[in-house]
Parts: structure tokens; sequence; C-alpha cells
């Protein structure tokens, strides 16, 4: 996942958001049949719909820049980035006060 592929991703997952796709339901179909509409190449709709499966399993949402950060989105602050992307591939759902609590995370507060 290069910054250059997550402008690229979040553009259409941005532009498929903006179209409706996610309305009724958000779904692979739901962002496949915008990538349908679309006049790209059919290897990068594959990529694109792959990219957009992660996004829901793993949660590394439209603003992540691909260099583990994300954009920051909050107005009142003067940051380039917002949080640090954490992907976790726990097979059990792990928090973040849970994470802090055992040292395996920091949480800074600005």
């Amino acid at each position: 996942m290069t910054p250059e592929f997550q402008k690229e991703y979040s553009k259409h997952y941005k532009a498929a958001d903006a179209r409706g796709a996610f309305d009724h339901e958000w779904s692979s179909d739901s962002f496949q049949d915008y990538l349908e509409r679309t006049d790209l190449k059919e290897p990068q709709k594959r990529l694109l719909k792959q990219r957009f499966e992660m996004h829901g399993v793993i949660g590394n949402n439209e603003d992540y820049l691909g260099d583990g950060l994300t954009k920051n989105n909050n107005i009142n602050v003067d940051k380039n980035y917002g949080v640090i992307e954490t992907l976790n591939f726990e097979r059990r759902e792990v928090t973040l006060s849970q994470l802090a609590n055992s040292n395996a995370v920091k949480i800074l507060r600005i």
C-alpha cells in the first residue's frame, strides 16, 4: 500500500460514497458496482476491490496515507497528520486501552 495507491483508493472510495454506493449497504459488492461504472482497467478494479475488503476487515480506512499515518481531518488542529494507523491481526478484539495497560503502546495526548 504505497502512498500513491492510497491516494487512488481514497479518491475512488470517496467518489463511490458521494454517488451513494454505501447508502443502503457498506459492502464490497456496492464498491464493485461503483468500480464497474468507471473506465478503470480490470487489474486496477481488482486491486481497489481487494483494498476495500482490507478496509472492512482490518479497518485501514480511506484516510490511511500508506506510510503508517492518517490524514488529519480535524480543522482545529494545525498538523499535517492524524493518528498513527495501527493494523491489528489479533484473533480477538483488543482495545487501545488494553494495549496501553499492557505497555504494548503508549498513548500521547497533545
